[in-house]
């Protein structure tokens, strides 16, 4: 009897795995280089990414926070996988459910052919939705905007609004274009 309901649960998960289309993973780490910067735009202030070490299976990230362009504590570096993928990654740390489609987004002055990926679960009675658009081509983790919604209220938003590439030496400076800046592709 247990074996049985096993095998049906085991065929009812395949079934459902088969029948839902998978998505196709955005991992831009695997081809970020060391220097390689992008900044965002919050409701807050702005957030700058900038990619400082990479080894052979991870790269390390460091993120600075500005508010009315001012830093906001010390950059933090965030060891990533170069496998990882910002909005899947996410979304199945959350449990969420996701859906995902094409869509294209203007940003940093050019338009990005994107994936976006809305995540849908609930925390505490809350309904909370995040959009994540990427695009294999958007600087350092791929991610071109983010909004969050609790309860159909936009709560966070980040888009992006520059990137390039700077000597892994040189610090992009709060307030003005990074050096060396690699025109678009």
């Amino acid at each position: 009897m247990l074996r049985a309901l096993a095998v049906t649960l085991a065929c009812a998960f395949s079934a459902a795995a088969a029948t839902r289309p998978a998505v196709e993973r955005i991992s831009r780490l695997e081809t970020a280089e060391v220097g390689e910067w992008a900044r965002y735009a919050t409701r807050s202030g702005e957030s700058h990414y900038r990619v400082v070490h990479r080894t052979l299976l991870l790269a390390d990230v460091e993120i600075r926070t500005l508010l009315e362009g001012k830093p906001v504590g010390l950059p933090a570096v965030r060891t990533l996988r170069q496998t990882a993928d910002f909005a899947l990654d996410l979304s199945q740390q959350d449990e969420a459910e996701v859906r995902a489609r094409e869509e294209t987004v203007d940003a940093a002055g050019r338009r990005w052919p994107c994936r976006r990926t809305d995540s849908r679960w609930s925390v505490d009675g809350r309904a909370c939705e995040r959009r994540v658009w990427m695009c294999g081509d958007a600087p350092v983790l791929g991610v071109v905007r983010v909004e969050l919604l609790v309860d159909g209220k936009l709560t966070a938003r980040m888009e992006l609004t520059g990137f390039g590439f700077a000597a892994s030496t040189e610090r992009p400076a709060a307030g003005r274009d990074e050096p060396q800046t690699r025109p678009a592709p």
